[in-house]
Order: structure tokens, then C-alpha cells, then sequence
């Protein structure tokens, strides 16, 4: 009965994925900004983590189907310092309504800093600022002991100086998780939706959907666990492209021609997948270690690519509250750091009982 469940749900998710199968990554797409996670642990693994069992309300952004009753009163803040003055963050709250229902919602949202901003003439005319929206609604429902299915509803905002723009989106989810075996899988669908208002008449632009697949595996008796996310299945193998223009090329003597990147079957495929592992220091603390090879493959340079696409980070669960620390590195020359809380209101209102 639960194998036939299971392919139902999956089934559903990619009939509706198909609707916009025809959606590319990269600069072909607007509101990017919805697959830049602000949250320590999720950039600590490396951008993903569909598929990981923890008790936290951050989890359920990325898949909807891991909120559950235990995050029941939980509140996030997150901030990430992304790229001189851009910043991203995020806000959330969830609620459960019983032991099977849970509700979330929050705001996540990217600031572009200020701008000087000048006509044709290159007169000034003033500065102005930048930034987007993402206005969520999250509800996950547990339909057996093991498997769970969510669902956000998105509504977004972009504001860039006189070109504004407002989008509607819709991320599916659903999870397995095995609490003998200690396995975790995960089907999502995300960013499926529409652009209601465009920033010039008669362009209507696409979102950037992501199919993806994840496993995670906490191993007994030993605080490892890994987990594996295949993202932009949507797009199978055609995520790499030739860049003439990345810097450091090499270049023929004689022609003086640009030597084109070799892009491997292994490439296309390691493209795909995202891999991660943790040490669980009992229910305190965590340490994480994340691989995105699609990010190290975009942003490396010719000399040398550095920690380009790695990511690391550690978390500390207090009685009332849980801290975070991630980095990673979207580029060879830099890395991001982002510092994420969460807290547990329930264990204010207890001490507030016992007063």
C-alpha cells in the first residue's frame, strides 16, 4: 500500500513539472533569488538539503513536506551577506494545527543596495535601490507514519528602480523517512508558477522551476550522515555550457582562438548533484560539509578554482534557542557567511507557566 502511495505522489510531481519543463537556469530566468538560500545549515551542505530529518522550520522552505509537529511554535531569523552591499534573508513561523497538520509562513527577501543612477546623457538622476520579495504560505500534511507531503504557495515582488515586477509560484513536496533505518527520500517541485505583472509590456519572462530528487542516510551507532540531491532534473545534462568568456581561457598560439572547456559525460551528470555529509554530536550540534559541483564548474578560473562550490558550517541547540554558522563559497575569490537562529517559543511559555 505504501509503494503505491509513493508513486502516486511522485507521479504527480512530474505530471505537473511538465507544464514547465521548458525552463532554464542561468540568466534566462527571473526571481533567481528563490534558490539563494539565506539559511546556515542549508548553505553549509552545499545549497540542498530536501532530504534532511531535522527539527528545523528552515528545512521546510526548500521542501514544504519536512514541516512537522515537532517545529510546532518554532520562529527563524536568517541573514546572509552575499556580495558587497547584497544581503539576503529570511523570516519564518510555524505552527502546527494537530499531529498530522503543520503550517508555515515568512518572508525571504534580497537587497541589492543603492545605486547612482544616470540618463543617456550620463547626467546623474539620483540614486535609487533594489530589492525582491517572496511572501510564503507553507502547509504539510502526514498521510502514514513514514510519509509526508507539502505544499508553499509563493507570492513575489521585485522592485528594480522604475521596473517592477509581481509573480505568483507553488513548491510541491514529498518525504519518506524511516526512523529504524534512519533513510530519508524526497521528491520536490519548485518556483512552478507565473509572472502576473512584467517589467516591460509584452515580456513575459520565466521562473526559475527546479525538479529534484534527495536521499539522506544517518548510519547507526555513528554520527555520520550523508545525503545526495539531484537538482534541475528538469534539464537533464544541459546545465554546462561552453564559456568563451570566463576568465583565464587558454588560447591557441597560432589562431590566437579561445580553447573551449571540454564538458565530460561525467561533468554533465556531476552537474546535477549535490553531496553533503554531517556529524551529529548528539542533539546539540552539528557539523556540515557540503559539495555543489555545478556552482565549482560556473564560478572556477582557469589557474585555480580554490574552495569554489564547498560549503561548511556548524549549529548549537540550546534549551530556547539554536544558532548557526555557515559558509559557502559561490566563487574561487570569495565566501558568503550567513548566521541563522531558531527559536523555540514553547520553551518560553513553559518558564512563563511555572512563574
Amino acid at each position: 500500500m505504501f509503494e503505491i502511495k509513493m508513486r502516486k505522489l511522485l507521479a504527480a510531481i512530474i505530471i505537473l513539472t511538465s507544464l514547465k519543463s521548458n525552463a532554464q537556469i542561468g540568466g534566462s530566468t527571473i526571481y533567481n533569488f528563490l534558490n539563494l538560500h539565506s539559511n546556515a545549515r542549508i548553505n553549509a551542505l552545499g545549497g540542498y538539503a530536501i532530504a534532511t530529518p531535522e527539527n528545523d522550520v528552515n528545512l521546510g522552505l526548500q521542501n514544504p513536506a519536512l514541516l512537522k509537529l515537532e517545529m510546532h511554535n518554532q520562529a527563524t531569523f536568517n541573514y546572509m551577506r552575499y556580495v558587497d552591499d547584497i544581503a539576503t534573508g529570511y523570516a519564518g513561523y510555524a505552527y502546527s494545527l494537530d499531529s498530522i497538520n503543520t503550517i508555515s509562513g515568512g518572508i525571504q527577501y534580497i537587497t541589492y543596495g543603492a545605486f547612482d543612477g544616470t540618463n543617456e546623457q550620463s547626467q546623474e538622476t539620483g540614486t535609487f535601490t533594489a530589492a525582491e520579495y517572496n511572501i510564503h504560505l507553507s502547509y504539510a500534511r502526514k498521510i502514514s507514519s513514514k510519509v509526508s507531503i507539502g505544499g508553499t504557495l509563493k507570492f513575489i515582488n521585485s522592485n528594480l528602480d522604475i521596473y517592477k515586477s509581481t509573480g505568483l509560484a507553488i513548491d510541491l513536496g514529498v518525504n519518506y523517512f524511516n526512523p529504524k533505518k534512519l533513510v530519508s527520500l524526497s521528491a520536490v517541485a519548485s518556483n512552478a508558477g507565473i509572472q502576473l505583472t512584467t517589467y516591460s509590456d509584452g515580456n513575459r519572462e520565466q521562473l526559475p522551476f527546479n525538479l529534484m530528487m534527495g536521499f539522506s542516510k544517518k548510519f547507526l551507532h555513528n554520527p555520520l550522515r550523508i545525503s545526495i540531491v539531484a537538482h534541475n532534473l528538469q534539464n537533464p545534462g544541459t546545465l554546462l555550457y561552453q564559456n568563451a568568456n570566463r576568465p583565464g581561457q587558454n588560447r591557441d598560439l597560432e589562431s590566437g582562438q579561445v580553447i573551449l572547456d571540454k564538458i565530460t559525460i561525467v561533468d554533465k551528470i556531476a552537474a546535477h548533484l549535490n553531496v553533503s555529509a554531517e556529524i551529529l554530536l548528539g542533539k546539540f550540534m552539528y557539523l556540515g560539509f557540503g559539495y555543489n559541483h555545478l556552482r565549482r564548474y560556473e564560478m572556477k578560473l582557469n589557474t585555480s578554482s580554490k574552495l569554489a562550490g564547498f560549503g561548511w558550517g556548524l549549529g548549537i541547540k540550546l534549551k530556547k534557542i539554536q544558532v548557526a554558522y555557515g559558509s559557502s563559497s559561490y566563487h574561487a575569490a570569495y565566501a558568503t557567511n550567513t548566521v541563522s537562529f531558531v527559536i523555540f517559543i514553547n520553551e518560553f511559555t513553559k518558564n512563563k507557566s511555572k512563574d
